[in-house]
């Protein structure tokens, strides 16, 4: 009986040999299917973090502006005034720091795509903003006239207010993000 036993899973041993081959298969593809899907997770995370530091930055630097250039458009007549005193471009460059250094909004511009088309318009907007008033403070600290330039102030108002809105939805996108 033993002897016809052997002699019958003999026959049998290439198929036995296969069945555990697709075994072990099964088991190493559901491995390295599980291992993708933790590395997509993981990654997915972590660009979900970088998202919300760089909205943190930003929304930072729109409060920024919005604070100095809110305090300056209410003071643009005494900055053209200060044109003719000895501390005028120390003035100017307090005014104007928040515009010049931007990593974040400068960093957001190159990566608009990121974010909802809405907010990438206000933010291409607040780029553009940011070099005209840069253009319109160097015009108004020149000495050449004696009178204030009469549209910074109102373009001044105009980047608080789009600051402003910026710095809304940011905290209404970092509200809903999860990490």
């Amino acid at each position: 009986m033993e002897l016809h036993l052997y002699r019958l899973l003999k026959d049998f041993q290439p198929t036995f040999a296969a069945l555990i081959a697709l075994a072990a298969a099964a088991l190493a593809y559901r491995a390295a299917v599980s291992r993708i899907q933790f590395d997509r997770d993981n990654l997915a995370r972590e660009h979900e973090r970088q998202k919300l530091a760089l909205c943190s930055r930003i929304r930072h630097e729109a409060v920024q502006i919005r604070i100095w250039i809110g305090r300056a458009a209410g003071k643009a007549d005494l900055l053209h005034s200060a044109v003719y005193s000895d501390d005028a471009k120390e003035t100017a460059e307090i005014v104007l720091r928040p515009l010049k250094s931007t990593p974040a909004l400068d960093e957001a511009w190159l990566k608009l795509y990121q974010f909802p088309p809405a907010l990438a318009r206000k933010i291409e907007r607040l780029q553009g903003a940011k070099a005209g008033a840069l253009i319109l403070f160097e015009e108004a600290m020149k000495p050449l006239d004696s009178k204030p330039n009469e549209e910074l102030p109102g373009f001044l108002n105009g980047i608080t207010s789009l600051a402003k809105e910026i710095e809304e939805d940011l905290t209404v996108l970092i509200g809903s993000t999860k990490v």
